[in-house]
């Protein structure tokens, strides 16, 4: 159970990885006039602010209650994350 647990907190790290690399550049590409007529940047913004306060929560939880379900939380957001983004 703990080296499970160790395995899906450094998974759930490692999502911060192109989280941080993309995050500058996404904000950069809502930059046009025409995208402030749209909710998304501000969403995508505010997405990028709270996802890295949601993995390092998750991070917490699992392991204060050694929980499988918190360590699962950031691995699921991001894989949704991804389809989503090539839909």
């Amino acid at each position: 159970m703990k080296i499970l647990l160790i395995l899906l907190t450094i998974l759930n790290a490692g999502t911060l990885i192109p989280w941080a690399i993309s995050a500058p550049m996404s904000i950069m590409a809502f930059d046009a006039p025409d995208s402030t007529k749209s909710v998304w940047p501000y969403l995508i913004i505010g997405a990028m602010i709270l996802y890295p306060i949601f993995v390092i929560l998750c991070i917490f939880k699992t392991w204060s209650q050694q929980s499988l379900y918190w360590a699962a939380g950031p691995s699921v957001l991001f894989i949704i994350g991804l389809i989503l983004i090539n839909i």
